[in-house]
Formats: structure tokens, sequence, C-alpha cells
């Protein structure tokens, strides 16, 4: 739906709309003759792979034919028509061009060292494809005979890009790695959607797949993608879209911690996308309308591994909601924890463990540490807190508080140079089950984020020890403990 429902201005529209008409017989007559008219070459094509995710690639789909390429700047070997043969068309230009800055609007700058005669080139080519698009989408979306209506509510989406100063976008991040039990698009907290990607949206976000450095089988392995509402992009910026710094990557991660803390296993995103709300800067076919976004690796290295993706578990609605909840809280969580959060992230992103291991302690230290002991309260506190956590934990807290102390030792070897770290490697209890380090760590520290986000007074660590003294001991728990004790010493 367009931003508005009449015209800024109507003569523009006008003019538009017969010059659409006009082109769109020209096609028609160049059909009838059997003349050859190209297709969007760039369109890629998608069908579900046997890993469960879809599976993108460029190159694949000639379904849609491109009705703007038969038109150029002069008639030669790739050019039928020129733009000025169509009276139609030239009176658009014209008018364009006398409309105060309208034609500085309708355009895009180019290098400031080019010719006058490249200007005028390149103005004339952009000026005219404000009507081809027209053309080509109405032909692509809805036939070969578009009618006045049609015609004038494409134009609606196209013209607000030349009068508004503030065009509203929302900004997707497709989810790689992840399957979602989750039909259409729910809301999981403020500002923040989950949608399902269709197969048009697909297709539309693959203009920049073959950028360097980004695995396309992981690029491709998105069911879903978190989506940014209530943003907004002034006037011209869309030319700034393929930069980082455009988008608002502290809440990206902030959403990419969160779903880290609902749910383990590897996951991540490989693209960031901005897409128009009621307006267009133009269109690929009959696909849904995307600028042009970033191509990044911010997924981990395991993913490259077709194993890895075959064994992705689907993530069910009530816990992607979880994963929006625990956003929402983060959002507004005191530093220590968002500081936790963020390396949870850079954990996960890691292509050696013992980096990985590093980024987890730091996160610990920086929720629950203090300057004393730090490694008997730390295991204490983590333990403690584990009695909270709302996912089942494969310890018991008396075999967490033993295995936080390896996890200890471990960053300790590793921070010392230590030949013989890898004996900390693993945790092994009574029972001869053996855990990863490393995996225990990343357990630990999605325990300690998520508990502290439903009881922030904890972060105060000293009130762990004071809750935890209330509880009296027992028999059995002191049996526990002696139990835990030997096989640590073991």
């Amino acid at each position: 739906m367009a931003l508005y429902d009449e015209p800024v201005n109507p003569e523009l529209r006008a003019l538009a709309i017969a010059a659409v008409h006009a082109c769109n017989e020209r096609v028609t007559q160049l059909e009838a003759e059997g003349r050859y008219i190209g297709t969007h070459s760039d369109l890629p094509s998608v069908k579900v792979g046997k890993l469960g995710f879809p599976v993108i690639r460029m190159y694949g789909n000639r379904s849609h034919k491109d009705y703007r390429s038969p038109f150029g700047p002069e008639v030669n070997d790739y050019f039928r028509i020129a733009f000025r043969d169509v009276p139609e068309l030239a009176a658009f230009i014209d008018f364009a061009w006398s409309e105060g800055d309208l034609r500085s609007r309708m355009t895009t700058p180019i290098s400031p060292t080019a010719s006058e005669e490249a200007r005028e080139r390149y103005d004339l080519i952009e000026t005219a494809w404000f009507v081809l698009d027209i053309l080509d989408r109405a032909r692509n979306a809805g036939g070969a005979e578009p009618t006045d209506e049609e015609l004038a509510t494409l134009y609606l989406e196209r013209e607000p890009r030349l009068f508004s100063d503030e065009l509203p976008v929302e900004i997707a991040v497709p989810i790689v790695g992840a399957k979602f039990e989750v039909d259409g698009r729910i809301n999981i907290a403020e500002g923040l959607d989950l949608e399902q990607l269709s197969d048009d949206d697909q297709l539309a976000r693959a203009t920049n797949l073959l950028t360097t450095g980004v695995s396309t089988d992981v690029f491709s392995a998105a069911t879903h993608a978190f989506v940014w509402t209530d943003y907004s992009i002034k006037h011209g910026a869309e030319i700034y879209t393929s930069r980082l710094s455009f988008y608002p990557t502290s809440q990206i991660d902030l959403a990419f911690a969160a779903l880290r803390v609902a749910h383990a296993e590897p996951l991540g995103y490989a693209q960031i996308v901005t897409r128009p709300l009621g307006w267009v800067h133009d269109w690929r076919g009959s696909l849904p309308p995307v600028t042009p976004g970033v191509v990044i690796r911010r997924y981990p290295g395991a993913l490259d591994s077709t194993d890895v993706l075959a064994a992705a578990t689907p993530i069910s609605r009530r816990l992607a909601e979880t994963a929006g909840a625990a956003y929402g809280r983060l959002s507004s969580a005191p530093r220590q924890t968002t500081l936790a959060a963020r390396r949870l992230n850079t954990a996960a992103l890691r292509d050696v463990a013992e980096d990985a291991l590093l980024d987890l302690c730091i996160g610990f230290e920086a929720m629950l540490g203090d300057q004393a002991e730090v490694t008997h309260k730390l295991a204490f506190r983590v333990a403690a807190l584990s009695t909270l956590a709302p996912f089942e934990l494969p310890l018991t807290p008396s075999e967490t508080f033993a295995a936080m102390k390896r996890v200890y030792e471990y960053r300790s070897k590793l921070i010392h140079g230590a030949v013989d770290f890898e004996k900390k490697a693993t945790f092994t209890l009574s029972t001869g089950q053996t855990f990863q380090t490393l995996d225990l760590a990343r357990t630990f520290l999605r325990v300690v984020i998520a508990v502290l986000l439903d009881h922030s007074d904890f972060l105060d660590g000293n009130t762990i020890e004071l809750a935890t003294l209330r509880t009296p001991l027992s028999v059995k728990s002191l049996t526990e403990a002696n139990e835990t004790v030997a096989a640590e010493d073991d």
C-alpha cells in the first residue's frame, strides 16, 4: 500500500501513465513482430534442498522478461527504441527536468569528475527508467494490458522517493542455520517481529548473493528472518544501504544473543536487507521490493558443514517468543548483562575453541565476578543460579559447581600457555559421562544470562550467597557434595 492516496504532482502522474501506455504499445508491436525481448538476468532460482533449508542459486531464473530492455538513449545494436523517439516519454522527461529540483531527486549522483555529456546521459537513463520500471512491473505482475488504475497505483509507490524526505522501511535479517515452527509473521518483542520467508522473499533478497566470503549454502539456509519495524531513511539514503554502518548492528546482535540464550545450536546471519514500506526505488520483475543490503559473515564456521545444517532442530513458537522476551529485557539490561550477551555472541563466532572459552569466561566475570576468590565464587554462584534455569541442564547444581571450576582451570591453562591445556578440555562425571568443557561453559553462560534477566537483584553476587544460606543443610546434600568432591579429585 502506498504512503498516500493522491499524487503530490498530478501532472507528472498523468504524463507518466501516458508514457507507460505508449511504451507498452511499442513493446506489444515488437512481440507481434517476433522480436527478442530480454529477461531479468539477475533473478536467482530457489528450491527446498535435501537439508530442509532453501537453496538459492544465481542465474537460474529466466521467467521474467525485462520490458525495459528494448529502450535506450539511442538506437544501436543493444536498443531498438530511443527514449525520445516515444513522444509521450520525451514529454515526461522534459517536464521532469523543468520542475525545480525534481530532476536531481529522480537521479542519483555520479562521480564529480564525470563530463557534462556523461551526466546528461546518466540523468536521461534514470529519468526514462522511472517510467520504464512502472511498465516492467505492470507487465510482470499484472499482464500485457495494464489499466490506468493499475498504473496509477504503481506510480504512487514510485512517487514518494521524489517528494518525501523521510521514507519508512523495515530492516530484515535472515536467520541462517535455524528452522522455526512458526507460520507467517509474529511479533516477539516491541519493534521486533519474526517472519517466515516466502519463495519470493528468498529471491528478492538474493541480489548480492555472489559476494565473496560467505557460503552460498549458508546464505540460503534461512527459513525465517528477524524484522525491525519503525525505521525510516532520509531521501537518497538508499544508496548507503550497502554499508554495514547504515544498520542498527547493536540491536541486531542483541537479538541473536537473545536467541542463543534460548537455543543452543549454531546459528547466525549472513545478510541484512532493507524493505521499503509504501514506496519503492525500483522493482525486479514481480518480486517484493528490497533495497540492496550487505552480505556479512556473522555465523559460526560450523554452519559451513552440511552435517551441522542437516542436524538443525526446529525452534518452536514458544521458544521464539522466549527469545523475544529475552531481547526485550536485554534492551534495557545493565551494562554487565549486555556485555555478557555480546561475549556469548563472539564465542559462538570463534573458529578457535580456546578463544571461545575466554569469551565465555569474560561473560561470567562481567555478571558474577568480583576481585577476591574469583574461581570459587563464580563456581558457587553459577551452580546456585542453575537451580533457576528456564531449560533442562545436563548437570546437578553440585556437578555444575565442579564443572565451573574445570572451566576456570581450562581458562588458566590457556592464558598461561600451558602445553597440557587439553587435559582440562573435558569434564567427566562419576558416572563416566564426559562433556566438552567449552560446551558446558556456553551452557552455563546461557543459564546465567537467562536467570539474571528475570532476577536482576542477583547481579549483586553477594545476594546469591545470602539467599543460599537461608536454605538448611541436609544429610542428602552433604552426601551429594562429598560425591562431587570425590569425582573432582579423581
